[in-house]
Order: C-alpha cells, then sequence, then structure tokens
C-alpha cells in the first residue's frame, strides 16, 4: 500500500498490487466475521474502525492549523475530507458499512447472502461511478466491497483453505492468470468504486488474494522468523494505515525538492513513509492509549522498563 501510493498510477507496483491489494482486507475480515447483533456490530465496530478514523481527522486538523498559522494559504479545516476520507482512512469507513449491511444481510437472507452481495456491489460499481452521485462516508466503497466480504464468509464455511492446498498447481494457475489479466487490462480502484472489466476484476482480486495465501503459506513454512515478524506487523495494521493516512494528507515531503534529485525523490520518499510506518508500531507498542485505540487491548508498561510490556 505504501509504495503504491507512493509511486502512484502508471507505476508497474501500482498495476501489480492495485487488483488485489484493498479486496485482500475485506475477503479476510469476512473469513473472520461472525454473525452478530446489529447493536454489537455497530458498536465493535465504531471502536476498531471510527475512533481510528477520528483520530486521523483530529490529528490532521491540529497540523493543518499550526500550518495555517504559518501559511494562511493552507486550509486547515478539510470538510470534503473528513466526509469522504482522509487519504486512505476512507477504508476504515467502508470497512464499517461493509461489515454492518453484511451483518443485515446474514440476518435477513442467510441462504442467499452470497449472491444478494454479488447484486448490491454490482449495481453500485456499474452505476456509481457513471451517476457521480455524492454519497459521504465511503458508504458506495463499502456497499461495493460486500462481495469480497461475503467470499471470504464463505471460504470459511465451506472450509476453502483445504480445497487450495490440495488442488495448489490449478487453483495456483487460474489465479496467476486472472490476476495478469487484470493487470494489464483491467483496473481496480476501490477508493472510487472502479472496475473496469467487471466481473474478470473481480476475479484478478480473488485471484491475487489466493496469491497471497500461497505466498505465506510458503514462507510460514521454510522461514517462522519472517512469519513471525509479518504476524507481528499485522497486529499494528490500523495504526500503520492511520499514521500512513496522516503522512498522506499532510504532503509535508515537497520540502525536498530541490534538494533530493528528482530520480532519487521517490525513492526518499518510499523510505520516509517506512520509517514512520515502522515509528507507528514503536510508538503505539508504548503508549497505552494508542494501544487500546488501534489494537484494541487493554496494554499496561511495567515500571521495570519500555521493554517490558503486558497485555491484558
Amino acid at each position: 500500500m505504501i509504495l503504491a501510493h507512493t509511486y502512484g498510477p502508471g507505476s508497474l507496483l501500482w498495476r501489480l498490487v492495485y487488483p488485489f491489494h484493498m479486496p485482500l482486507f475485506y475477503i479476510i475480515s469476512g473469513y473472520f466475521y461472525k454473525e452478530k447483533d446489529t447493536l454489537t456490530i455497530i458498536k465493535g465496530s465504531y471502536i476498531r474502525l471510527i475512533k481510528p478514523y477520528l483520530f486521523i481527522c483530529i490529528t490532521v486538523t491540529l497540523i493543518r492549523f499550526v500550518q495555517h498559522l504559518t501559511n494562511p494559504n493552507i486550509q486547515f479545516l478539510d470538510i470534503y475530507g473528513i466526509l469522504n476520507g482522509i487519504g486512505p482512512g476512507w477504508f476504515l469507513l467502508s470497512l464499517f458499512w461493509c461489515r454492518l449491511f453484511f451483518n443485515l444481510i446474514i440476518k435477513m437472507r442467510p441462504k442467499h447472502f452470497l449472491i444478494l452481495s454479488i447484486i448490491i456491489s454490482s449495481i453500485v460499481t456499474m452505476f456509481f461511478p457513471i451517476l457521480h452521485i455524492k454519497i459521504h462516508f465511503a458508504l458506495p466503497q463499502g456497499l461495493s466491497c460486500l462481495v469480497f466480504l461475503a467470499i471470504g464468509y464463505t471460504a470459511k464455511q465451506k472450509n476453502i483453505l483445504t480445497i487450495l492446498s490440495s488442488h495448489t498447481f490449478f487453483i495456483l494457475t487460474l489465479s496467476i492468470f486472472f490476476w495478469l489479466i487484470t493487470c494489464i487490462y483491467g483496473k481496480v480502484e476501490v477508493s472510487n468504486c472502479t472496475y473496469k472489466l467487471w466481473l474478470i476484476d473481480y476475479l484478478g482480486a480473488i485471484g491475487g488474494t489466493c496469491l497471497c495465501y500461497y505466498m505465506a503459506k510458503c514462507i510460514n513454512k521454510h522461514s517462522k522468523i519472517t512469519s513471525t515478524i509479518i504476524c507481528y506487523i499485522s497486529k499494528y495494521s490500523i495504526a500503520i494505515l492511520s499514521f500512513h493516512s496522516i503522512d498522506y494528507t499532510i504532503f509535508f515531503w515537497h520540502h525536498f525538492d530541490g534538494v533530493i534529485k528528482s530520480e532519487n525523490m521517490l525513492t526518499i520518499i518510499a523510505l520516509g513513509r517506512f520509517i514512520i510506518a515502522f515509528l507507528s508500531i514503536f510508538i503505539t507498542s508504548r503508549i497505552p492509549f494508542l494501544y487500546h485505540l488501534f489494537v484494541g487491548k487493554g496494554l499496561h508498561i511495567s515500571n521495570s522498563g519500555p521493554d517490558t510490556i503486558k497485555i491484558h
């Protein structure tokens, strides 16, 4: 995500990653989904998704206010950004809606949740981009990804991981095929509900997710250390997303123009953003408020030192 945002549309990395990097998160969310009453879903999603988004909004507004004091041309209150998602923070809002509506579908039509999710997502992706309807708080994005959450849930119900393991060559070949077709001819931009090839793009997103599964399985088998590090980092994924959203929105990298050669600029920005990502993990792991906000469990830091951490 960080590299794709840095090198931008048109880059090889962007074309390789964008077909699946956002659908992947919805599919994983669907895989771990458990049916709950509506109030519990709203409360849990508010704590895990909306509160971090509010943190992004408040932090960006405060930083821009300070910038506004030194440069009046900088608008410190970005109402449009807050309503539509500040930077990549739109994902938190869209996942909130996606979880809420999927839970309603499961409750009302448990036997037809997959087909209903496909229909709703298809309607949104076909008509929303061309009608130019302004609907705020990433609701269209959330509805457009219902299909991915439903696929993740189906994978868990049907024990799809066993099938992936028993038919590796066949499924891996199909996954690579549809992923490459989407990379070359398609276009997946969940942030604006764009799926250029529609069904093919959906299959490309699923194929890319399957490739990630096989890659993760291979890493876990051959490098336990790497697997442990990835699992540790993934625990702070919302913290990384939140700090990246702040960095993505503030635009302070232009201060390096003229100091660093233009051909090296993107590399420096990518390196800087990775440093920010690892700093977000370090800071979050040591500040109870941030840990509770982004990870969701209580944190007690012992007086014996900052490296002694107990999670309750």
